[in-house]
């Protein structure tokens, strides 16, 4: 169950609140990622009424997400989506929890236009090609105007690949399953 409360972002002004929104994925997109593989959820497949990797241990013991984090006045979710999945895979995976870089992101990927919002599969991609960085080495200012020093940081952690997973309730949970999974979604303000 879940119940809507007041948070740190409730009583800001519909301005802030749309500075802090930023998916944004290119026009090419929608026909990119259907062209993808993805993780189907078998047909016959069951899931527990209650999964949360907070409290769940993974393969080595180790549980967890890494702690939420303030994006501020920046449209930069996308890149926070992105790092959050990875660390958190790193702390289940690789037993280890890591603060890495969103700024790696806004900053390398789409200089002076990242808090105007991206898409989270190029964090990926970067995170492929680069690796990532810590936070201590690139941290976050909550602007798109610093300069990308990626390459006068070590790289902490390394992408081999990521799956798509189609937008169903099942294929999400079995997703789930092994470890926890990045999404996007509109935002209003009633």
């Amino acid at each position: 169950t879940w119940t809507a409360g007041k948070t740190s972002v409730s009583d800001l002004s519909h301005e802030e609140k749309q500075k802090r929104l930023g998916y944004r994925v290119p026009d090419w997109y929608h026909q990119w990622w259907e062209s993808l593989p993805k993780l189907e959820a078998p047909k016959d497949a069951t899931f527990d009424s209650v999964f949360d990797w907070r409290t769940h241990l993974g393969p080595y013991g180790t549980n967890g997400v890494t702690p939420v984090k303030d994006q501020a006045s920046c449209g930069s979710c996308w890149a926070f989506a992105a790092v959050g999945e990875l660390e958190s895979m790193v702390k289940i995976y690789g037993e280890v929890e890591l603060d890495l870089s969103e700024q790696q992101c806004v900053s390398c990927l789409t200089p002076n236009s990242g808090c105007d919002g991206y898409y989270s599969e190029a964090c990926f991609d970067l995170f492929r090609t680069k690796g990532a960085i810590k936070e201590e080495c690139m941290p976050y200012h909550a602007n798109d105007t610093d300069p990308c020093v990626q390459n006068q940081c070590q790289k902490w952690a390394k992408l081999s690949g990521y799956v798509a997973i189609p937008n169903n309730v099942n294929s999400i949970k079995q997703a789930l399953l092994n470890g926890p999974v990045k999404s996007g979604m509109a935002v209003e303000d009633t």
